[in-house]
């Protein structure tokens, strides 16, 4: 799945403010989105295309765990 796939619709107006996650966890909106953060107000922020390599290996180490994670929660399967 392309890192900047769901770049459209509301989730690309959504910013985020992680403070100890460096923006790798599925909570930081930015990640889950499939989106680098750009303009948000995050701290130590790892969620860059400068850490392209970081970002790649975490959100494979997600999808691992749960196949699931990246989709949007009205498509999930139950």
């Amino acid at each position: 799945m392309p890192l900047q796939a769901f770049m459209q619709g509301p989730q690309a107006a959504k910013r985020c403010a992680c403070k100890k996650a460096r923006c790798l966890k599925l909570y930081c909106v930015c990640f889950a989105a499939g989106m680098f953060c750009d303009g948000c107000s995050c701290d130590k922020c790892q969620n860059t295309e400068k850490d392209q390599s970081i970002v790649m290996q975490q959100r494979g180490r997600v999808l691992a765990r749960n196949p699931q994670s990246f989709l949007p929660k009205e498509r999930r399967p139950e």
